[in-house]
């Protein structure tokens, strides 16, 4: 009686540890401060779950070992004016902040200062994609985990199966879904 009893604890424990996932908490702050969305196409100036970081603290942040979920794009971008929705829905029902960082900002042009392109593909290197040649660069939305200062999971894109004319509600949930699971372990 004692070792079916000792059995049935074991697969307990093992059950219960396997199924839980690591909540992620960040012991390090990282400066914020509120941004108006409604440059996204169908983004509200207020009603979102972004907070724009400058991408200098976020270097800092890193270094420090801090935790959370980024977001790098721009409003111009292409890709970025569709997934950027779809990640704010995901967080908004998660009840997760992303801190946005706006990498077309004045103060650190990075589409015309190849110094400062050059140090963010530095910095940023494992989460950034590759052009056709293997060359690293910045391509957006990069959607990235930052856990305890080392770079997690990240997505960069949309799906191949988005359309930017007319997506399909197929694609949409399958990026949702990628959304998810990168926000999950940041869920408060």
């Amino acid at each position: 009686m004692k070792k079916l009893f000792l059995c049935l604890l074991i697969v307990l424990l093992l059950c219960s540890c396997g199924s839980k996932r690591r909540k992620i908490v960040s012991k390090i702050d990282i400066a914020t401060k509120k941004v108006d969305m409604s440059g996204y196409q169908g983004m509200s100036s207020t009603d979102h779950q972004f907070l724009e970081v400058d991408l200098y603290d976020v270097y800092e942040f890193i270094e420090k070992g801090g935790s959370g979920i980024f977001y790098l794009g721009y409003t111009n971008c292409h890709n970025c004016q569709d997934g950027v929705r779809y990640l704010n829905e995901v967080a908004k029902e998660l009840g997760v902040t992303v801190y946005y960082i706006n990498i077309d900002r004045e103060d650190y042009h990075v589409s015309s200062d190849r110094k400062v392109y050059d140090e963010v593909v530095e910095k940023l290197n494992p989460i950034l994609g590759t052009d056709k040649d293997g060359k690293k660069g910045i391509f957006t939305p990069d959607v990235f985990q930052v856990i305890d200062g080392e770079f997690g999971d990240h997505h960069i894109g949309l799906v191949s199966s988005m359309s930017s004319v007319n997506p399909s509600k197929e694609s949409i949930e399958e990026l949702k879904a990628i959304y998810r699971e990168l926000l999950e372990p940041f869920q408060p």
